[in-house]
């Protein structure tokens, strides 16, 4: 099958120099690098959707298929975790030249699961049930200039799927958009499979990727676990690999210098494809002695369900021990998933936000803290309001804590989000005296950024409005009849605003309230020129 559609996911191309990792034999005065991420809109109906994405193409200039992306097993993704995130999916070098027309070829099989977590299976195209794959054909124009950054994507908008429910089958729809688009990104990240190319100092690697793609650089982060399958051995630097190692890097990923800040490296051994250690992320949700069921958000299988069970009693702990484990608490798993049993079974665990098991104990109890930041003016300092907490025995609603960001990763956001006012995620470790070491940083809500544009974007103080009204209509995007404003004034001629919810932050249990005729509050940033307000915090009216 193959369609011209607007389809829902979002493969965002970036283009831009051979600066920084360089790699793929490129050349500054005829080629630019080119990166393919997959990310997406909001949907209110799914809280999981997984998809197999097998390979992307563009024509040149001659009408000859480049490829951006090619994965011959398909790689998994929950497109329902990429809302305003990127997650790479390869970089390649293409000659300077104009692209047209893309083809996105995704694996037939579709997941979806619902608000009560209820799983269905569908499929792309029912006429062609045992079909492995199919592609849909996407139209847009994408100039390459040698040297010069750029970016494009191609939205997979979640919100305008359709099922049916007579037949099984789910209509896409695919949407080329320009680099505007991609710039807006909250988060970029990549997870790298390849070859150690070069090893330039204790914290810093070059990777060749297994695609054959550019060569990315790797900078490890303070909280960095280099892991070593297989000996079971834990290192903060890169003393364990050597050149030629088959590793596995995750991290945040910058395209324009081709650099991945690294949380996570594995040194794999090499087995066969059937035997292959699989991964997977996400939230505990039940907990039986060491049985531990977990809501998956990331993973390279299709779970086949909404939360998988397994024992955690011979894993390896590569950050946190099993101490740790409770509801609430975020996961990254390894371990064997049979096909046939739909059963996972664990050998490495990290929980996330802990330290490294061969560190110094914790200076403090872990846990997961929400709050908004002060900065103090005459020195700098952070202190915290907390507003919501998991895990944390010494911790009160209403508390200030005072905040040590100094070996943070920003999951979310970077350092430069740190303003007052910001609200704030964070996973790390408070003591008595009421001090939180922050380990995992997710920026909810006020970071100020800049694009290429020099304008600012994603930000409730640049132009930043609260709005109340009632939802008209629920697509992609939704009509809000606004009933009370602040800092904004409507045109006497409208009645009505466009909101985009693409990039908004709420809980999934209010996903369901979202409905014609609801009473909602909206945070935002408005733009005059297109008569939309973009989203950055929800609450719905009771």
């Amino acid at each position: 099958m193959n369609m011209k559609l607007i389809f829902p996911l979002l493969l965002s191309t970036a283009l831009f120099g051979c600066s920084g990792g360089g790699g793929g034999g490129s050349n500054e005065e005829t080629a630019a690098n080119v990166s393919l991420y997959v990310t997406d809109n909001l949907t209110q109906e799914y809280r999981e959707v997984w998809v197999s994405i097998y390979s992307v193409t563009v024509n040149d200039d001659v009408q000859q298929p480049v490829t951006l992306f090619n994965n011959p097993a398909g790689q998994v993704q929950n497109l329902r975790a990429l809302v305003g995130v990127g997650a790479l999916l390869d970089t390649q070098n293409l000659a300077a030249g104009t692209y047209r027309d893309f083809t996105v070829t995704l694996g037939n099989s579709i997941e979806l699961v619902d608000a009560n977590g209820l799983t269905i299976t569908a499929l792309f195209d029912s006429s062609q049930a045992e079909a492995e794959t199919v592609s849909f054909d996407v139209d847009g124009s994408l100039a390459v200039t040698a040297g010069q950054n750029t970016a494009a994507a191609i939205d997979f908008d979640l919100a305008q799927f359709t099922y049916n429910a007579s037949t099984g089958e789910v209509m896409p729809v695919l949407v080329y958009q320009d680099s505007t688009q991609t710039d807006d990104l909250v988060r970029t990240y990549a997870e790298i499979e390849g070859r150690v190319a070069s090893i330039t100092s204790a914290t810093e690697f070059v990777i060749t990727p297994e695609s054959g793609g550019a060569h990315i650089t790797v900078v490890l982060h303070e909280t960095a676990v280099v892991f070593e399958r297989a000996t079971d051995t834990t290192g903060s630097d890169t003393s364990l690999l050597s050149v030629g190692s088959e590793v596995e890097a995750y991290g945040n990923f910058d395209h324009n210098t081709l650099v991945l800040e690294a949380v996570r490296v594995k040194i794999d051994v090499v087995t066969d494809n059937a035997n292959k250690l699989r991964e997977a992320e996400g939230t505990i949700v039940a907990l039986n002695g060491t049985v531990v069921t977990l809501d998956i958000a990331e993973s390279d299988f299709m779970p086949g369900a909404n939360t998988i069970d397994f024992d955690t009693a011979n894993a390896t702990f590569t950050k946190g021990n099993a101490t740790m484990l409770a509801v609430g608490v975020e996961l990254g798993v390894n371990g064997t998933w049979d096909d046939a049993t739909d059963t996972f079974t664990v050998s490495v665990v990290e929980v996330e936000g802990a330290r490294r098991d061969d560190e110094m104990p914790m200076d403090g109890d872990f846990a997961e803290i929400e709050g908004v930041l002060s900065v103090a003016p005459a020195d700098g300092s952070f202190s915290l309001t907390v507003s919501g907490f998991d895990h944390a025995a010494n911790v009160t609603m209403g508390q200030i804590l005072s905040v040590d960001f100094s070996n943070a990763w920003f999951k979310e956001g970077s350092d430069t989000c740190l303003l007052d006012g910001a609200r704030l995620h964070i996973i790390g470790t408070v003591t008595v005296g009421g001090v939180l070491t922050a380990t995992v940083v997710g920026v909810e809500e006020g970071c100020v950024h800049e694009n290429e544009n020099n304008d600012e974007v994603f930000s409730p103080e640049a132009g930043g409005i609260i709005v109340v009204g009632t939802v008209d209509m629920m697509t992609g995007r939704l009509t809000l009849a606004i009933s009370d404003s602040a800092n904004f004034t409507m045109n006497p001629d409208q009645t009505t605003i466009t909101v985009d919810f693409s990039r908004a932050n709420f809980d999934d249990s209010l996903i369901t309230g979202l409905k014609d005729g609801a009473m909602i509050e909206v945070e935002g940033r408005w733009n005059a020129e297109t008569n939309t307000l973009t989203a950055t915090e929800l609450s719905v009216k009771q």
